[in-house]
């Protein structure tokens, strides 16, 4: 659902266009009813903007993506969702016509106002009615203001009677009350609308980029490889739910640089050890901290050959001079290697096995904690970091 469609019918709902008129033999009157109270004509206010509450404001960049004010810092869309479809769960019974508003709004009303490009619109929560399920509303359009009886639809499993019938009344003081920390994203990369380009260095490997676009590896590996597109697209889906345990403002304590990643070659997020006195993992972005856990630090930084093949994948044996079975063999070809190196020397000076398969000539090296074959033709090394038995 759109954007613009989502907000438009929420103020439907809570302007209450309709009052009356819940008959089918009513129909006509509906109608007419309907076009006499509508309160707003919300064709004439153009692109809805922003949605502010007490002590926070949500801005729209479309596209059903929302930022703070100083637009920093990306708030969560199922967030933002919650908030419209609890307002949409809210339910007009009626206008009230009166001059004195004092005995159905408070002083200081708790406050949801919708910004459009040619107008505002403002709801004011009031007071509880003493059936206890049912509640005041004002609303303000320009200079135009109307009080409304509501009630917020929904079931409470409650089973006090007189606790179940403030349940709903509460709930929408709950939602009218919301602040900044229920929006947040906690996901720092969601931040960027489309990733095409990452550039990464760490404290773990040497710096090389990624192009999602060409799905390509900017990396001297010593060989040419297989790039896996499969990896590259499934690390640019993996980056985006990234999620931080928390999410504070950065006041400068981070410390212990550990990596950086540059976003679209514009925006660099930080890597740190430390913040104040805390150890773990720390990206700073838009001078907030976002504290991540040690799953989620290797994922944003991985390594190059992460997205290279690094399997034989040998079908068949024909030649097998090793004290090793040719299943033993296939199933070792059948895995990926811990890593590939590059094979300067053709000149191996310990005893290597010759083995010749359909998928070309390798060379068998059995070490105390490294099983290698090698790929003279392609002078590449596979390194498993297993002992073969």
């Amino acid at each position: 659902m759109k954007r613009n469609s989502v907000l438009f019918a929420i103020i439907i709902f809570l302007l209450g266009i309709i009052y009356f008129f819940i008959e089918r033999e009513e129909q006509r009157e509906y109608k007419e009813a309907q076009e006499k109270s509508q309160l707003v004509d919300f064709s004439k206010l153009g692109e809805i903007k922003k949605v502010e509450l007490n002590d926070f404001t949500i801005e729209s960049v479309g596209r059903d993506r929302y930022f703070n004010k100083d637009k920093k810092r990306l708030l969560n869309t199922d967030s933002v969702n919650y908030l419209f479809s609890q307002l949409l769960k809210i339910k007009v019974l009626r206008k009230l016509e009166t001059t004195d508003e004092s005995m159905f709004i408070p002083a200081q009303p708790m406050m949801i106002s919708f910004t459009f490009d040619k107008g505002d619109v403002k709801f004011f929560l009031g007071n509880r009615t003493s059936t206890g399920d049912q509640f005041y509303m004002k609303i303000l359009h320009d200079q135009d203001s109307s009080l409304i009886l509501c009630k917020k639809e929904g079931a409470f499993n409650i089973k006090d009677p007189r606790e179940k019938k403030e349940a709903a009344y509460k709930h929408i003081k709950s939602i009218f009350g919301l602040d900044e920390k229920f929006f947040i994203e906690k996901r720092p990369f969601r931040f960027f609308e489309t990733i095409n380009k990452v550039t990464i260095n760490s404290f773990r490997n040497t710096e090389f980029s990624l192009n999602f676009n060409l799905k390509e590896i900017g990396h001297d590996f010593g060989f040419t490889p297989k790039i896996l597109g499969e990896k590259v697209e499934s690390y640019n889906s993996r980056l985006k739910e990234v999620k931080a345990i928390a999410v504070t403002k950065n006041d400068g304590l981070v410390s212990t640089l550990i990596g950086e990643i540059t976003v679209n070659a514009y925006e660099t997020i930080k890597a740190y050890r430390k913040f104040g006195d805390l150890n773990g993992y720390f990206l700073v972005l838009n001078n907030y901290v976002y504290e991540i856990d040690s799953h989620g630090f290797r994922t944003i930084f991985p390594h190059p050959q992460d997205f290279i093949d690094k399997k034989i994948a040998a079908e068949k044996i024909l030649l097998n001079y090793s004290d090793f079975s040719n299943e033993d063999l296939l199933l070792l070809m059948s895995k990926e290697a811990h890593m590939i190196s590059p094979l300067y020397d053709k000149e191996v000076k310990r005893k290597i096995f010759h083995i010749r398969t359909d998928k070309g000539d390798y060379y068998l090296d059995i070490l105390e904690s490294d099983t290698i074959l090698y790929d003279f033709s392609k002078k590449i090394a596979y390194h498993y970091l297993e002992t073969l038995k």
